[in-house]
């Protein structure tokens, strides 16, 4: 298993939370403050139990510090002016209700229910507050960097792979319509289970470009120049699930066809078949083409690309209608 394999997989996610369960437990044993070890060494894990993303591990450090920091902050002071832990806790309840409807963006609701209990075991000790504040952001802070710098998640290795893995699986289905020449072939497939396939690239997709985005993510812009390929690879997947699931619509009408009609028809799918691969093949070239650095290269090929996939289209579109003939 690769480096960029292990970043992505179970059991990176699994080594990261045991290095963070660790670390969040051992810091404070060791400068004397055990009290706070197991509140670091859980949010150092909690910061990781999102999954492989750098994104996400920081979205839940902002969430899980500010949903500790207000309740607890105004939960200590409001204690001091109502002498009661029931009536400040009702009153912080409320309160954060209100600011979550707000900004719900800054805030975790499955946070809350721990901070508010905790204010009424504080009280108007700010001292136990701090120490609550302090080992929920160091801990959080020991879990972003162990997901930033240690095995961080590499989203461009498993956004390549997830486009291959689906690639190979739509040529497999054209292979074998145009082999068996009939659409009842088509049965062994799980045509519906292909949409759902692309439906989780396109999440991958768009937890890619989050962590890119991140100017900590520096591992992820070595796939700067791949960014525009998995989008048009995304498109091609998308024209082609379409375009297989017309064709599954249309398997009775098929027989009434006449043998003309079928040979027309199963000519334009192989053409379809044939623009599909030489697409594959134009991406995989310009993508790993070593004169990637020269001026203009990109831009140009991406040209070519957008051209083939326009075609690609086309042709679609074209035996689209002669599916309509038998109806």
């Amino acid at each position: 298993m690769t480096k960029e394999e292990l970043s992505v997989s179970q059991y990176g996610r699994y080594i990261k939370l045991f290095i963070a369960l660790v670390s969040g437990y051992m810091l404070p044993y060791l400068f004397g403050h055990k009290e706070l070890s197991a509140s670091m060494a859980t949010s150092a894990w909690l910061s990781l139990a999102l999954g492989p993303s750098i994104s996400n591990s920081r979205a839940y450090f902002v969430q899980r510090f500010m949903t500790n920091l207000v309740p607890i902050l105004g939960g200590t002071i409001i204690f001091i002016i109502t002498r009661h832990g029931f009536i400040t806790m009702m009153i912080v309840t409320l309160f954060m209700f209100v600011l979550m409807s707000k900004f719900p963006n800054r805030f975790r609701l499955t946070s809350l229910g721990v901070s508010l209990t905790l204010i009424t075991g504080i009280g108007g000790n700010f001292t136990a507050g701090g120490e609550r504040l302090i080992s929920v952001w160091l801990g959080m802070a020991v879990g972003f960097f162990i997901e930033c710098y240690i095995l961080p998640p590499d989203q461009g290795f498993k956004m390549k792979k997830m486009l291959t893995d689906m690639e190979k699986k739509i040529i497999k289905i054209y292979y074998r319509l145009l082999h068996d020449r009939t659409l009842t072939s088509l049965k062994g497939f799980k045509i519906d289970e292909l949409t759902e396939e692309l439906k989780k690239i396109e999440a991958q997709m768009a937890g890619f470009n989050k962590d890119f985005s991140i100017k900590w993510a520096k591992h992820l812009k070595k796939y700067e120049k791949d960014i525009d390929f998995f989008k048009y690879s995304i498109e091609l997947l998308e024209v082609s699930v379409r375009f297989l699931q017309k064709v599954c619509l249309f398997e009775n009408d098929l027989t009434e066809l006449s043998e003309e009609e079928k040979k027309y028809l199963f000519v334009n799918i192989s053409e379809v078949v044939k623009k599909h691969e030489k697409l594959l093949l134009s991406f995989y070239e310009t993508t790993e083409n070593t004169e990637y650095e020269e001026e203009h290269f990109l831009e140009q090929n991406m040209d070519i690309l957008i051209s083939y996939l326009a075609e690609y289209q086309d042709t679609v579109r074209k035996i689209s209608k002669e599916m309509y003939k038998a109806e």
